[in-house]
C-alpha cells in the first residue's frame, strides 16, 4: 500500500501543482479568527452525501489557554478524501475548525482555528483505503481561550475537506491509478458523536497545579529556560484508574509506585512566546518523555533564544502519563497506564511580563575577574612579605624573576580551577538538562579537566621533589654530626 501515496503524490504534482515539501506544523493561535462566520451554502454536507464517513469526539481536556477535542475520522467506503492542503504555494485549503465559544461576560463569539498537519511526509492529510492505506484517521482540535471560556462539542464544524478522484489507467495491459483532489467542491462536517470517552472533560489544573517560568539563562548562545513546577497526577490516577484498586496494598507497602511523566515528545513541540507578539516553534529532540516530581523544576535547552524578550513558553501537544511500577522488577504492570493529552501546557513568570533572566557568560567573567583581582593582591603581598623576611636569608631569598614565573604558573593553575568549578556550577545547575541534548558547557569542562591534569601532574612532581629535598636535608644534617666529632670520638663543643 505504501505505493499509492507515492502514486497519488505524483498526481497531484502533475495535474494540480501539489508540492511534496514538507510543511512546518502550523500555530494553530497564529489562525484564529475571533469575528469569523460561517456559510453553510458555500459547502456541501459531506455526512449528507457520503453515509460511510463520520466522524467522533473521542476525548476532550481544556486549559486556562486552550480547548481540546481528540477528533476521529472513519471512512468504510471506497471514496478517499484529503483532509486539508497545507502547500501554502498551491490550493492552500488547510483543515479548519469553526466553534462557537462562550464568552466570560456572557454572549457568545464564533471562531476559526486552523488545524496543524499531522503527516509528517507530505503536505496534506488525507483517509481512504485506496491511497491513503488507512481508513481512520485521528487528529487534535486545540482551540485558543480566555480563562473562563468554554466550548461545546456540539457547536464544531470542520471544513476544507475535498474528494480524491480515483483514475484508472490502462497501458499496454498494465493497471495503474492517478489520484486528484477536487479543489471545486469543498465539504464540511458537523455534529460530532461523542463516545464515552469524551463525556469527560479533564482540567489540566487539577493535574498541574501550579507552574511557572521563573528563569532564563544564557550561555554561549544557548538558553535554558527553568520551568518549576507543582503536580498532583498521583490523586487524579487513584480517582480514575482500575488498577490502583486492584494494588493499593502493594503501593502502600512500597513494593509497587505510582509514576508520574510528561510523555510523548515524539508528537510534541516546545513554543517560546516574545513580547513582539512572535512565537518560535521547536521540534523537541533528545528524550522522549521526561518524569514529574510531585514539585519540581524542567530545564530545556534551546539555541538562538532572545531571552530578554520572552514572556512565556508552552509544550504543544503534551500529554500527562501515570502508571504503577513493580519496584522490585523494575516492569511497568500490564495495563495499567493512563494519558491524559493536553493541547498545551503554558509557563509564564509569577509576575505577567518578560522572564526573569541570568547571563552566565557575565557571571563566568565577573567570577574570573574577582579571581584575578584576590590572586593578584595575594600573590604581590606575598612577594613583599617575603622580600622583608627572607632578606638576609641567602637560601630563602625572593628572586623576582623566579617568584614572577611561579606565581604565574600558579595563578594558571588555580584560574583553570575557578573557571572549571564555574562551568560544572552552570552545567549541574542552570543548564540541567531535562531532555537528553548537547550541553555548551560540556566541551569547557572535558578541556579544563585535560588542564587541570596536566598541572596535577606537575604539582605533583613538584611537591614529590620538594619532599625528597626536604628528606635530603634532614638527613645531611644529621650528617653534619660527624663534622663536631674527632676521629678518636672527642666531641667537640662548639663556641
Amino acid at each position: 500500500m505504501i505505493w499509492r501515496p507515492l502514486v497519488f503524490l505524483a498526481a497531484l504534482s502533475l495535474t494540480s501543482g501539489l508540492s511534496a515539501a514538507v510543511m512546518p506544523s502550523i500555530d494553530s493561535s497564529e489562525e484564529i479568527n475571533a469575528a469569523a462566520s460561517f456559510n453553510p451554502s458555500g459547502y456541501t454536507d459531506l455526512l449528507s452525501e457520503d453515509v460511510n464517513f463520520a466522524f467522533s469526539v473521542t476525548g476532550r481536556s481544556y486549559s486556562d489557554d486552550y480547548q481540546s477535542f481528540t477528533i476521529q475520522f472513519k471512512d468504510t467506503g471506497e471514496e478517499n478524501y484529503v483532509l486539508g492542503n497545507y502547500d501554502e504555494n498551491s490550493n492552500y485549503y488547510p483543515l479548519t475548525y469553526h466553534y462557537t465559544v462562550n464568552l466570560v461576560g456572557g454572549g457568545t463569539e464564533e471562531r476559526d482555528t486552523v488545524s496543524t498537519l499531522q503527516n509528517g511526509n507530505y503536505t496534506y492529510d488525507a483517509i481512504g483505503d485506496s491511497f491513503a492505506a488507512e481508513t481512520t484517521f485521528k487528529c487534535y482540535a486545540d482551540l485558543p481561550i480566555a480563562k473562563g471560556e468554554t466550548i461545546a462539542s456540539d457547536s464544531l464544524i470542520i471544513y476544507n475537506v475535498f474528494h480524491v478522484a480515483e483514475n484508472k489507467v490502462v497501458n499496454d495491459g498494465v493497471t495503474s491509478y492517478t489520484y486528484t483532489p477536487e479543489y471545486g467542491k469543498n465539504y464540511y462536517l458537523h455534529g460530532p458523536t461523542v463516545t464515552a470517552a469524551a463525556r469527560t472533560n479533564y482540567y489540566l489544573g487539577d493535574f498541574v497545579t501550579s507552574k511557572s517560568l521563573s528563569l532564563a539563562s544564557d550561555f554561549d548562545g544557548y538558553t535554558s529556560l527553568s520551568l518549576e513546577y507543582t503536580v498532583d497526577i498521583r490523586s487524579q490516577f487513584k480517582n480514575l484508574s482500575s488498577s490502583y484498586a486492584t494494588y493499593e496494598k502493594q503501593i502502600t507497602d512500597g513494593s509497587y509506585s505510582i509514576r508520574q511523566r510528561l510523555t510523548s515528545f515524539t508528537n510534541s513541540k516546545f513554543r517560546i512566546n516574545y513580547s513582539d507578539g512572535t512565537s518560535d516553534v521547536r521540534t523537541i529532540t533528545g528524550t522522549s518523555f521526561v518524569n514529574f516530581l510531585d514539585k519540581g523544576t524542567f530545564r530545556f535547552l534551546l539555541d538562538g533564544v532572545d531571552s530578554s524578550k520572552v514572556t512565556s513558553f508552552d509544550i504543544l501537544n503534551a500529554s500527562v502519563y501515570s502508571d504503577i511500577w513493580d519496584n522490585s522488577k523494575n516492569v511497568i504492570l500490564t495495563k495499567s497506564g493512563l494519558t491524559w493529552r493536553f493541547g498545551c501546557i503554558s509557563f509564564a513568570p509569577v509576575s505577567a511580563g518578560l522572564a526573569p533572566t541570568l547571563n552566565y557568560n557575565v557571571t563566568m567573567i565577573v567570577g574570573v575577574i574577582i579571581f584575578l583581582v584576590l590572586f593578584a593582591a595575594y600573590a604581590v603581598g606575598m612577594y613583599f612579605y617575603k622580600k622583608k623576611k627572607y632578606k638576609n636569608d641567602e637560601f630563602n631569598r625572593v628572586i623576582p624573576k623566579e617568584y614572577i614565573k611561579k606565581s604565574t604558573r600558579d595563578g594558571l593553575y588555580l584560574g583553570s580551577l575557578t573557571v572549571f568549578i564555574l562551568c560544572l556550577v552552570g552545567r549541574c545547575v542552570y543548564f540541567a538538562n531535562s531532555n537528553t541534548v548537547y550541553n555548551p558547557f560540556d566541551p569547557y569542562i572535558m578541556a579544563f579537566i585535560v588542564i587541570l591534569l596536566i598541572f596535577t601532574g606537575y604539582y605533583i612532581k613538584y611537591f614529590v621533589n620538594k619532599y625528597k629535598d626536604h628528606k635530603i636535608k634532614k638527613m645531611e644534617e644529621k650528617l653534619k654530626l660527624a663534622e663536631d666529632v674527632e676521629d678518636d670520638g672527642t666531641v667537640v663543643t662548639q663556641k
